[in-house]
This record gives C-alpha cells, sequence and structure tokens, in this order.
C-alpha cells in the first residue's frame, strides 16, 4: 500500500473515533433530572390490563401467574391489583 492510502486511512479512523467519543460522551452527559424521571418511570403502577397488554396475555392469565407467584402485584384499593411496570418487564425478560 503506498504512503497516500495509508495516511488517508489513519485520517479516516481517527475520524471515526472523535465520533464514537463524542458519543460516548453525550450518553454520559445525561442529568441527575433526567435519571430521576426514567427511575419514576420504572416504577410507575399498572393495572392488570396494562400488564397483560405488555406481557402479551391476557387478564385472566396475569391472575394465573400472580397467585403463582410468577408476577408480584400490590392489592390497592380492596379489590384492584396494580403492578410496578419495573416488575412487569423483569417478568417479560424472563419469558423471551
Amino acid at each position: 500500500m503506498d504512503k497516500i492510502k495509508i495516511e488517508e486511512l489513519l485520517l479516516y479512523i481517527a475520524d471515526i473515533l472523535n465520533q464514537i467519543k463524542e458519543i460516548i460522551e453525550g450518553v454520559q452527559q445525561i442529568s441527575a433530572e433526567d435519571r430521576a424521571i426514567l427511575e419514576s418511570i420504572k416504577e410507575r403502577w399498572l393495572t392488570q390490563k396494562e400488564a397483560a397488554e405488555i406481557l402479551g396475555k391476557c387478564s385472566a392469565s396475569i391472575k394465573k401467574m400472580r397467585d403463582n407467584g410468577k408476577i408480584r402485584g400490590s392489592l390497592q384499593g380492596g379489590r384492584t391489583y396494580k403492578y410496578k411496570l419495573s416488575e412487569v418487564l423483569r417478568v417479560k425478560n424472563r419469558m423471551n
């Protein structure tokens, strides 16, 4: 390979490395406020129907899963079960 092509390749590689560095720095600059928002979203309460939709199941299947200890729900208001989004996502990840 001649010297000019090698120099061009090195410049190209250096440019790509700079772009990667900028991307990494951008990801690392998520503010504490943004992190708190993301955490609050994960802790959002879902209805049994919403949990079923995310898991691709029917509401009766979610009840069976809860009764069998496969998903944790919280009784709210005396009759209604709610599920944390983080719990639903945990179950979904185990299903895949």
